[in-house]
């Protein structure tokens, strides 16, 4: 017979449903497991216990009825074993057997299957009718009620990822049922109230459970006669996440008030429930009040750890609020400092992390993305293992070998992974092998080879022997590289251990075909017997690599064509794309780019990249940016390198301005990424920027790559400082003697030295670099033997021409095609000198033969450039125009390429559209500077011969053509038209084009810095009556050409002529005021000496033929030579009778030759001979022309003072 003062329990004749108790010991067994998991092994693992069940309720009723106080009999009652049956007790109503008839003063929910207590109408806020137990018998101590939610409601709480159950919808169900806030007063219902709330919570949301929470804590707290004593882990818990609430509603006040409430005095070792700690310390988070923050969340991680039950899921969720909390307060290192706070047994929980207890599985991963999120992790670890007290030793040997293993499993961070390892080398302590070789085959995948390898060899110096598991990480990363020696010798060791394996025998594969070694490939691979070769998708794939590495365009497209026969993919597509732009071939490129569409495969990333690569190779700006505008309308976002590739493109057409405002546009880690740098140091180069600019970029680059030391040298052997250069290079050998990660000289460095040392005429210094590449094993490549062949076929001497033959043809004969030129094919490197060097010997027949060998595979505007001037030396003018005509149909055909599959944007056509000034408004084509130094070829040709017509009509093909002109092109135009007769036009080039762009120039403070973004514009034709009827100059003014065929040797400008330059600001404003205003091509801007000599002899003969009045009778058509000669003279009172003019003209004018320009007539704007007098011309010219007449006078009197130095020294 029990006591009648316990509570009866909610069933007929007094006894426990079976099912409920077995349930009890369930919980109780499992303290707290999350109760998802109950459901399955609760049940078999109880009644293997029945028994003690049993025992266990028989050991309860004889406590209850020993003779003491109330409040003794409480503090009895609540033994551990019964503080958790309370706790759960709404798990335990929430399985009792459907069976039994629920008693009259209980409500059943046939639905949910779910006991719900009868609500009282006096009060609101109380579950139980009449302010009392339900089940308890009169003038006994009162039990703390049973708090509990209906079972559907508490099951969709417990299970709400699975069924979307949100807080607005058990919002509505709560309320819908009218329930009161005390049937949240478990700490089960609360901990996955916490857990919901937090995941996806509005303010409102939390609004509404504070308000919940509040009444609850009041009446648990409230000190009536009949209040039970609150559960004080229920009531820490909803003090806590009230306090919480309070603090997302910006209530700071009253959430500081409720943390007091909560407070938990007892030491961390008795915490067994760290739930109400982990809320507190997100209240304190919210506050702004870190310190104790971390102290209490560093608390509840600690009680999590020593508990020997495995993480709440609200536990769970509460660790990642705090990491979402710290992030948004800008607090990247929080975590990691959370972890040096904690214990001893914290660490090693997180550095084991489930290896050794399952359970704490998420306390490690909490962890792992803390440290992850780390922006620079080498520096915090760097700074921390400085031993003091503040920073103890444990944090270097225990923590960085974590921070290795954290970051090893992502690629995207092997860098600061391989910067952490750096940092434990330095620091003598030992890497985890394992960890590191992942690293090391991360950095390979990146293309950091150099990097992974020095890693590698730095853990076979530790002297562990690795597993086979990690020799095959060795050999994929000697693979990538292309270290086929070092590939082998680990494949070897490899069969020592019998595991070598089908991916081992394809990372030597690789290896083999990084080298263009197809027929090791095919050797190696036909091993393997399992499938065909043709049937083996991965086995094409390397075949397929190692005949693009052989630049064998036939294979290539076989191997291609039989992996789309079984298996077509987005990568081998990026692959022949890639392979088919860096041979530059356009058409197949673009066709393979279709064919991917075709396949309905969506380009990628990569695909759009290599084609933006394609277009900047060949200068062609206004393809790559459809390309790149093709990329984002595919709603891809582009990476660093896209955006480099942008760039390059810009660079390679000169778009200085385009560059600046992109670049400026950019967020900062793009700029600054490596080959984004990379790009804006190149244009520093080809602007020409001083060196001490330059340096000072590149030393902003945290680790400079090859081509960045490469630049940097170029850059000193450009402004003539070779010892500034030899210094660089012995700076980034010893740099790479020291650290194995750092790039060594390579055949791009060493070329840049050859080819200084040659234009200096230091033979032995350029023998010296020539056999250090070959001590090194650095194949030249065909730009350097380019350099050598020039160099002997420069020298004097038969025999020196006979040499640069002779190694021309051997090379030749040896040579392979090569990928991604910057200069030419093989054969236009290797031949290009010799066409030279035949046509400075006035050899064009001997030129004609080494042209067509240089041509052999493909030609190229440079090549046709080089045989025209071999014509032109040669005099054979016919020649010149004919091979002009086919350079000018390919640079047309160069810059005419639409991408028809990618945009519906086209290459633009010459419009020819002038404006009001007469001033062209943009050239089209890209680049519009392509045909530069062969206009100024041709022009020197047909000039020669006094073939005006021919000089017109070339120089108005290029212009409707939509290329622009340089300096040099209008100083030879100018002079073109003077050798023809048109003297007034050559006048007009140099007064209205040249000299108002020299004069700006003159006037900045430093010549080679713009004040504004572009050139002055050409001065428009005066209202003068002389004026009348004039035809605007084409001014298409364009930067001289930086590649071949180029004067580069004609921009450098003389630094030591101008003011100091006030470099002293940030990088980045450096960087765009350099690329908006730098521009020291623009001291080319100015009558040449050569001009102003053919312009005054011009005039000096207009002066004798005054005095001789030798001149040549022409017959006029119709009276219009008189009417010229009305027009200039202006009759007797016309407008434009000048002094000096009056007796010059009439009826019997003739028209004037120029006997040192082959008799050539004086011509009009139209091109035909002109009537008109001497005296009438050259007061024309005097008064119309005054600025050249003046530079003429300069030169006269330049030339006689020079004239008089000789006389006075002989």
């Amino acid at each position: 017979m029990r006591p009648s003062h316990l509570p009866a329990p909610p069933i007929p004749g007094g006894r426990i449903a079976p099912s409920a108790l077995i349930h009890v010991l369930s919980i109780v067994q499992r303290a707290y497991v999350v109760p998802q998991r109950v459901a399955s092994s609760a049940p078999s693992q109880a009644r293997r216990n029945l028994s003690v069940l049993v025992k266990s309720k028989a050991r309860c009723e004889q406590t209850v009825t020993s003779p003491a106080s109330s409040r003794s009999r409480q503090r009895t009652i609540s033994t551990p074993a019964n503080e958790k049956y309370r706790e759960y007790a709404s798990s335990a109503q929430a399985v009792l057997e459907h069976e039994h008839d629920p008693p009259d003063h209980v409500d059943y929910d046939h639905d949910q299957r779910h006991y719900v207590t009868s609500q009282s109408s006096h009060d609101p806020h109380s579950p139980f009718p009449d302010g009392s137990a339900p089940l308890s018998s009169a003038g006994a101590q009162q039990h703390p009620p049973l708090t509990t939610l209906p079972y559907r409601l508490h099951q969709s709480l417990l299970r709400w990822k699975q069924v979307s159950f949100t807080p607005v919808k058990f919002r509505l169900q709560f309320e819908g049922r009218s329930l009161a806030p005390m049937t949240l007063a478990s700490t089960t219902t609360l901990s996955q109230l916490c857990s919901l709330w937090l995941s996806q919570a509005t303010p409102s949301d939390w609004a509404w459970l504070g308000g919940q929470l509040g009444h609850m804590v009041s009446e648990l707290t409230s000190q009536s006669p009949q209040s039970p004593d609150p559960d004080p882990e229920v009531l820490r818990v909803g003090q806590a996440l009230r306090a919480y609430a309070l603090a997302v509603l910006e209530q700071d006040t009253d959430a500081r008030a409720a943390l007091f409430s909560s407070r938990d005095e007892r030491p961390d070792w008795q915490i067994k429930f760290p739930l109400p700690l982990a809320l507190r310390a997100l209240t304190r988070a919210r506050l702004d009040e870190w310190q104790l923050a971390r102290r209490e969340m560093v608390q509840a991680i600690s009680s999590m750890v020593n508990r020997d039950s495995a993480i709440l899921r609200s536990e769970v969720s509460c660790l990642n609020e705090y990491a979402r909390l710290a992030d948004v307060a800008g607090r990247e290192e929080e975590i990691v400092d959370l972890l040096v706070a904690g214990n001893k047994r914290l660490r090693h929980t997180v550095i084991s992390g489930s290896h050794e207890d399952p359970g704490k599985t998420s306390i490690a991963n909490f962890f792992s993305s803390g440290i992850a999120r780390l922006r620079h992790p080498a520096d915090w670890l760097t700074a921390r293992m400085v031993v003091s007290d503040s920073n103890p030793r444990w944090i270097g040997n225990q923590l960085g070998p974590l921070f290795v293993k954290v970051f090893a499993p992502h690629p995207e961070r092997a860098h600061d992974a391989l910067l952490i390892v750096h940092a434990l080398q330095a620091a003598d302590i030992s890497v985890p092998i394992e960890p590191a070789l992942r690293v090391a085959v991360n950095l390979s995948r990146a293309g950091s080879h150099q990097k992974a390898i020095g890693l590698v060899a730095y853990i076979r110096e530790q002297g562990v022997a690795p597993s086979s598991a990690n020799w095959s990480r060795i050999l994929r990363v000697y693979s990538s590289a292309g270290d086929v020696e070092q590939a082998e010798a680990t494949y070897r060791a490899l069969e020592q251990t019998d595991q070598v394996d089908r991916s081992n025998r394809f990372d030597l594969a690789s290896a083999y075909a990084g080298r263009g070694n197809v027929s090791a490939v095919s050797n190696l691979l036909s091993t393997d017997s399992s499938r065909p070769l043709d049937q083996d998708i991965r086995a094409l794939r390397v075949m397929h690599l190692a005949s693009v590495n052989a630049v064998d365009v036939e294979l290539a497209k076989v191997y291609f064509d039989k992996i789309n026969a079984l298996q077509p993919s987005v990568p081998i597509f990026n692959r022949m794309i890639s392979f088919y732009a860096a041979v530059a071939d356009v058409d197949n490129a673009l066709a393979t780019f279709d064919l991917l569409l075709d396949y309905g495969l969506p380009p990628d990333r990569a695909s759009y990249t290599s084609l933006i690569a394609l277009f900047a190779h060949r200068r062609d700006l206004v393809n790559a940016r459809n390309v790149f505008q093709a990329l984002l309308d595919a709603q891809i976002d582009p990476d660093a390198i896209a955006w480099a590739a942008l760039l390059n493109a810009e660079v390679e057409a000169g778009n200085w301005l385009d560059v600046a405002s992109r670049w400026a546009t950019l967020p900062s880690d793009i700029q600054s990424h490596t080959s984004v740098a990379t790009v804006v140091l190149k244009a520093f180069v080809l602007l020409g920027t001083p060196t001490s600019q330059v340096l000072a970029l590149y030393r902003s680059i945290k680790e400079p790559t090859k081509y960045l030391w490469a630049f940097a040298i170029q850059s000193a052997v450009d402004n003539r400082d070779l010892t500034l250069a030899r210094d660089l290079y012995e700076e980034m050998d010893s740099t790479a003697a020291e650290s194995p990660h750092a790039p060594k000289p390579d055949v791009y460095t060493f070329s840049i030295l050859l080819h200084a040392y040659i234009k200096t005429d230091d033979s032995e210094s350029a023998g010296a670099v020539y056999d250090e590449m070959l001590k090194r094993e650095i194949l030249p490549s065909s730009v350097t033997y380019s350099m050598i062949i020039d160099s002997f076929a420069s020298a004097s001497g038969q025999q020196s021409f006979e040499t640069a033959h002779d190694f021309a043809m051997s090379i030749h004969r040896h040579a392979r095609a090569e990928l991604n030129r910057a200069r030419g094919t093989v054969s236009e490197n290797l031949f290009g000198p010799l066409v030279d060097a035949s046509a400075r010997a006035g050899e064009s027949d001997r030129a004609k033969a080494y042209f067509d060998l240089a041509t052999s595979t493909s030609a190229s505007i440079h090549t046709y450039t080089q045989l025209m001037d071999a014509y032109r030396r040669a005099g054979i003018i016919d020649s010149v125009l004919d091979t002009w005509g086919t350079a000018f149909k390919m640079a047309c055909d160069n810059t005419s390429n639409k991408v028809k599959s990618l945009t519906s944007t086209t290459l633009a056509t010459a419009t020819n559209t002038r404006a009001d000034s007469g001033r062209v408004s943009a050239t089209t084509r890209s680049p519009d500077n392509l045909l530069c130094f062969p206009l100024s070829v041709v022009l020197d040709s047909l000039s020669s011969v006094g073939r005006h017509a021919d000089v017109q009509r070339v120089w108005s093909s290029v212009k409707d053509a939509g290329f622009g002109f340089d300096s040099q092109n209008y100083n030879h135009y100018a002079m073109a038209l003077a050798r023809t007769g048109d003297i007034e036009e050559a006048f007009k080039v140099v007064e209205r084009i040249l000299i108002p762009r020299w004069s700006e120039i003159r006037d900045r403070r430093i010549a080679a810095k713009r004040m504004t973004a572009d050139l002055p514009p050409a001065e428009s034709t005066s209202a003068s009556p002389d004026d009348q009827g004039e035809t605007a100059i084409a001014d298409l003014p364009v930067s001289a050409a930086f590649r071949p065929p180029n004067r580069r040797h004609e921009h450098r400008w003389d630094q030591s002529t101008e003011p100091a330059l006030g470099w002293k600001r940030r990088q980045d404003a450096i960087t765009l005021q350099t690329l908006t205003t730098w521009r020291p091509t623009d001291v080319l801007w100015r009558p040449s000496f050569l001009t102003m000599s053919v312009l005054e002899h011009a005039y000096r003969q207009l002066e004798d033929a005054k005095f001789r009045r030798v001149w040549v009778g022409l017959p006029a058509d119709e009276g219009e030579m008189e009417g010229d000669l009305e027009s200039e003279s202006g009759g007797a009172n016309g407008p434009g009778r000048a002094q000096g003019e009056s007796d010059a003209a009439g009826d019997d004018a003739e028209v004037i030759t120029f006997p040192s320009f082959g008799n050539a007539p004086l011509r009009d704007a139209e091109g035909n001979p002109k009537k008109i007098t001497p005296s009438a011309m050259i007061a024309r010219l005097n008064r119309k022309y005054f600025k050249v007449m003046a530079l003429i006078s300069l030169y006269r009197r330049k030339k006689a003072a020079r004239s008089e130095q000789e006389r006075t020294a002989k």
